[in-house]
């Protein structure tokens, strides 16, 4: 038995994608030495048959993605959490066998594979980056089958050691959906951990035209904001509020809060590197 990975899964208004997932996952791994996680409030009636077949329910309102994974995060047994979105689909029965081999390397903070979509396979992302500073992503070409550094992971399948995710302190406790994969990718490259791709290795994505819970996009921009305010120099900052102030009115009053400015702090002081290190690791004109 290898270590134990705690596969952790927020739900909202999911329906049968989490019965799906749950079951493209127990059919396509080889890796035996996992528990599943489902932080959710929608599925409390399930509870039973989910327990009868190895599944775990947490149950908790789903402020946001980002805060539900923290909240399973914290109840994971496994020394490797795999945080996955409530609709994907491994497609190689090796994966988890991937991502834990991956992650004995200790200068690798995150890991994840090729996200394709589910709707059309010939659509895949090998990682992903920021083409502007209104964070606006393009995923990334695959360069080779070994694993490399990428600038960011989607968050629909991504891999870290608890120990790490401790010591860097977890998902950005943002309020609602939004930038929370660019920001914990962010913060692990700024911690002095790699964040890597592994290209051999493909989970499936649903990518939806419309979420299944509403999304208030002035929340996606207090996500982005309070991003850059936790992580940025100041005149980094500027050109994300400058873009925000171009492209619509940003939720300055929203993201300044105490909690940010103490957790900027901290950061501040445990990071070893500043913001243009990864800037300019990626050549990135932001």
């Amino acid at each position: 038995m290898g270590k134990l990975v705690s596969l952790i899964i927020p739900a909202k208004n999911e329906g049968d994608n989490l019965y799906k997932t749950i079951q493209a996952v127990k059919e396509n791994t080889d890796y035996r030495s996992y528990e599943i996680i489902v932080v959710s409030r929608d599925y409390d009636r399930e509870e039973r048959i989910f327990r009868k077949i190895g599944v775990e329910i947490i149950e908790s309102d789903m402020g946001s993605p980002s805060k539900s994974r923290n909240i399973g995060a914290r109840f994971a047994k496994g020394e490797i959490l795999v945080f996955l979105d409530a609709h994907v689909f491994p497609k190689n029965r090796n994966w988890l066998y991937e991502i834990v081999r991956v992650l004995k390397d200790k200068k690798i903070g995150l890991c994840g594979p090729c996200i394709s979509s589910h709707e059309n396979e010939k659509a895949k992302g090998y990682g992903m980056v920021p083409k502007n500073p209104l964070f606006e992503l393009d995923w990334l070409p695959k360069l080779m089958d070994k694993p490399y550094e990428v600038p960011m992971l989607g968050g629909a399948c991504v891999g870290i050691r608890k120990e790490v995710f401790k010591e860097i302190g977890g998902w950005a406790e943002f309020d609602s959906w939004g930038h929370e994969d660019s920001e914990l990718s962010i913060r692990a490259w700024l911690m002095g951990y790699k964040v890597m791709i592994i290209p051999t290795i493909e989970v499936a994505h649903i990518f939806r035209k419309q979420h299944p819970y509403k999304v208030d996009y002035a929340s996606v921009d207090t996500n982005l904001l309070q991003m850059a305010l936790l992580h940025f120099s100041p005149h980094r900052i500027k050109r994300v509020l400058s873009s925000l102030e171009k492209a619509r009115m940003p939720p300055v009053e929203n993201a300044f809060t105490d909690h940010v400015v103490s957790e900027r702090k901290r950061l501040v002081t445990k990071r070893k590197y500043e913001d243009d290190y990864f800037f300019n690791r990626f050549e990135l004109k932001i």
